[in-house]
């Protein structure tokens, strides 16, 4: 598993090259027999501050982004709605004369909804300079109280033919409350969190 480790210095040099914000960049490495590689990873949002412990690893084919603290939480005394999101800007190496994209998404995570309290996890995937732009959403109304899971895919970008463009992966998350009287609380923390089968093909 790739652990993600914050420090001025990667933090300063990452967002230089990939995001306009705090960020933090994990080692590179050679790309394996698969063909493709995650050589650094920005992560920049609410859902993931920088004393958060958010995590991406790469397995063959298969992305995950794991969360510490990507939750929203709204009602029993706070505000009437609460919105929190994570951005994951991901170096991917491909190898020479492939192309890959998001093939499917899956969204996994917890709620906890009162009668007629509305929550949704959304996860939004595109290239650095794309306009295209992918999207899996989960959409709950209380009452609930459960793990739940999302899944869409294929409707993302391919990357561009020998371009070194990052893969965006915007992760949010939302509670409403107002005018229910009750509470509520979604997340995709607790090592629950995103997984993105990636397809490739050749140029």
């Amino acid at each position: 598993m790739k652990h993600v480790q914050r420090s001025s210095a990667a933090r300063i040099g990452a967002a230089a090259v990939l995001l306009a914000g705090v960020g933090t960049a994990a080692p590179a490495h050679a790309a394996p027999a698969a063909g493709i590689a995650l050589d650094a990873t920005v992560f920049e949002g609410s859902g993931c501050p920088e004393s958060s412990d958010a995590e991406a690893d790469l397995d063959g084919h298969r992305l995950r982004l794991r969360y510490e603290r990507l939750a929203a939480r709204a009602g029993d005394g706070g505000g009437a709605s609460q919105r929190a999101n994570c951005v994951a800007n991901l170096k991917l190496t491909v190898a020479e004369g492939w192309q890959y994209r998001v093939d499917r998404l899956w969204l996994r995570g917890y709620a906890a909804l009162d009668e007629d309290v509305e929550g949704q996890a959304t996860a939004t995937y595109y290239f650095a300079g794309s306009p295209a732009t992918g999207e899996t959403t989960a959409e709950l109304t209380g009452p609930y109280d459960d793990e739940f899971s999302r899944s869409g895919g294929g409707d993302g970008a391919w990357s561009e033919c020998g371009a070194d463009r990052a893969l965006n992966i915007n992760a949010s998350v939302f509670v409403e409350t107002e005018g229910t009287g009750g509470a509520g609380e979604l997340s995709l923390g607790n090592r629950r969190g995103l997984t993105a089968d990636l397809k490739l093909r050749r140029c």
